[in-house]
């Protein structure tokens, strides 16, 4: 896909996506609702910001995701199956797939400093091409700002 075929979108100060053209969002107000500009299925991707944490990104990310799944009927859910990765500093990510009824569910969370968006889509089918979309658009997205604590080196001492 071309560059031009990617519109950025930003919540705020907070991030910013690069939406694919055949993707049209809809602000819900507290989310972020996106769907296929074809409207072939009930499939869509829903983003929110959830309330500021205090914990670290990665444990941010797997409360997230197991407050979102338990709230959508899944019961337990099995940690072998909650991938979460830090490949930023500072930024922790995960994902986690499930199916409950007759809908298919992929969870995304993004965290860092004291924010934590969650993203996920829906289909009734487990290989609806929005599943896809969904992931790669998280791949896109970037906080305006990222704080860390850094593995500095002690100071020497001396005059200075």
């Amino acid at each position: 896909m071309s560059a031009s075929a990617y519109e950025p979108w930003c919540w705020g100060d907070l991030f910013e996506l690069r939406v694919p053209a055949d993707l049209a969002v809809r602000d819900l107000g507290e989310a972020i609702e996106l769907v296929p500009v074809d409207r072939l299925s009930d499939a869509r991707i829903h983003i929110a910001v959830l309330a500021p944490l205090t914990t670290a990104p990665a444990a941010s990310v797997r409360d997230a995701i197991r407050r979102f799944a338990a709230a959508h009927g899944l019961e337990r859910l099995p940690d072998t199956h909650l991938e979460v990765l830090a490949t930023v500093p500072g930024v922790a990510t995960g994902r986690f797939a499930f199916v409950v009824g007759d809908m298919a569910w992929l969870v995304l969370a993004v965290a860092w400093n004291r924010h934590v968006v969650l993203a996920f889509a829906t289909a009734p089918g487990q290989d609806d091409p929005i599943f896809d979309m969904a992931e790669s658009l998280l791949q896109t997205l970037e906080p305006m700002e990222v704080v860390h604590d850094a593995a500095l080196p002690p100071e020497t001492s001396g005059d200075f």
